[in-house]
């Protein structure tokens, strides 16, 4: 909850004192307000970016461990059906063997 908390206040507080610095000395306080604003419109869009590329990466990570969960069970299911296939296999020539 903090470091959510931080991740906001920090672009919002980096750009309202960029801002201030500058802005004209001697500013009136509907700069000031224009200057928090704006702050707080690029401090949301820094974190909204910053979210953004946290999902994009949380989506490539379940990308990879689906595609590493399905091929281990490719290869599982491959190795049952070749048993199974042998079982088959066995069983055909224990009735070809009874048949003669």
């Amino acid at each position: 909850m903090r470091a959510a908390l931080y991740a906001m206040l920090l672009p919002f507080a980096a750009s309202l004192g960029a801002f201030q610095a500058l802005a004209p000395k001697g500013g009136t306080i509907e700069d000031t307000i224009r200057f928090a604003g704006l702050a707080s419109i690029l401090g949301s869009l820094t974190v909204a970016v910053y979210r953004l590329g946290v999902w994009r990466q949380e989506m490539e990570n379940t990308k990879h461990s689906i595609g590493a969960e399905m091929k281990a069970n490719r290869e599982e299911t491959t190795a049952h059906f070749a048993r199974l296939d042998q079982r088959l296999e066995s069983n055909e020539r224990r009735l070809e063997q009874l048949e003669e």
